[in-house]
């Protein structure tokens, strides 16, 4: 896997503060609570391919590289969060998020 400022095929996750700019444009925390998680993705070359904040209410991210080389990012939930613009979650209790990107 890569890691952020390393180059080479991989996917990353991290948390920011601020709004951030990982290559494709700035994404940021849209909530007021400190520390936002995010995801990303790089092609065979190092380059950006994509990146995407996630909402609050996760935890313990991890993040992985599927054999024929899409990414995949996963944590607990504790009610909803976002992935750009679409909600994962359950209202109440805790939940496991696991998705799988398109290579």
């Amino acid at each position: 896997m890569g890691a952020i400022g390393q180059p080479g095929p991989g996917a990353q996750k991290g948390g920011h503060g601020q709004p951030v700019d990982l290559g494709g444009g700035l994404i940021g925390p849209v909530y007021e609570r400190g520390t936002q998680t995010f995801v990303a993705s790089d092609g065979a070359n190092g380059a950006h391919r994509w990146s995407r904040n996630v909402g609050p209410n996760l935890s313990q991210p991890l993040v992985g590289i599927t054999p024929d080389g899409g990414p995949f990012f996963g944590g607990t939930l504790k009610g909803y969060t976002s992935v750009g613009p679409v909600q994962y979650g359950h209202p109440q209790g805790s939940d496991l998020l696991l998705l799988k990107f398109a290579p």
